[in-house]
């Protein structure tokens, strides 16, 4: 698979198959994300990857976490929100079948939560968030190639950011995003994109 294939087919799967994942397969991930451009070749990354039978043990944290957000935000404007992704719905509902996903990350068999370098600087603190995103789309991509699927989360994130920092000791870093590595269950269609041309200014 080429890289624009890559980019062009690649999906956010949310149901994975119980097949383990090599080591060397996941190493392979992050030494693609290590590859990333990094202002100033700061690399403020640290990658934490969580196997699942320790995914298990924090899934009432997950759970929370999604509850927490739906409430915060009204399930009524979150449905509205989620209807033209492809999240498995249970009983027709995408709200549940959200919560499932969030609390189980589909059965993953593996997980990799993404810290920077926490900085007083802002401008600073800025890059390091660029930084760590280049690395990650890098990450799903390399994972995309080699037929694994991924899902960029942040929103487990909103309201435990800090509880799974704690719980994985490291608390004086900022958690990014927790992206789960699985071979897909199925390969969901791509949600609705708008046409780059209108949202595209060209000068001379």
């Amino acid at each position: 698979m080429d890289t624009y294939e890559a980019i062009m087919t690649r999906r956010s799967v949310r149901r994975f198959k119980s097949d383990p994942i090599s080591d060397e397969q996941v190493w392979k991930c992050l030494e693609a994300a290590n590859m990333a451009p990094t202002a100033s070749n700061n690399q403020p990354w640290r990658f934490i990857v969580i196997r699942r039978e320790q995914l298990d043990k924090i899934q009432s944290i997950l759970e929370d976490s999604f509850n927490e957000r739906a409430e915060a935000i009204g399930y009524a404007e979150y449905s509205r929100r989620i209807q033209e992704l492809p999240v498995p719905a249970i009983d027709g509902d995408k709200i549940k079948g959200l919560r499932n996903f969030y609390k189980s990350l589909g059965k993953a068999p593996v997980a990799i939560l993404v810290y920077v370098e926490q900085n007083p600087d802002p401008w600073r603190s800025f890059l390091n968030t660029q930084d760590a995103s280049a690395a990650i789309e890098n990450l799903i991509l390399a994972a995309w190639a080699d037929g694994v699927g991924s899902c960029w989360m942040c929103g487990p994130l909103v309201q435990k950011n800090q509880i799974l920092s704690d719980y994985f000791g490291i608390p004086d870093k900022t958690l990014i995003a927790l992206i789960p590595l699985g071979y897909p269950e199925e390969v969901p269609p791509s949600p609705p994109k708008g046409n780059v041309r209108d949202r595209t200014t060209w000068f001379g």
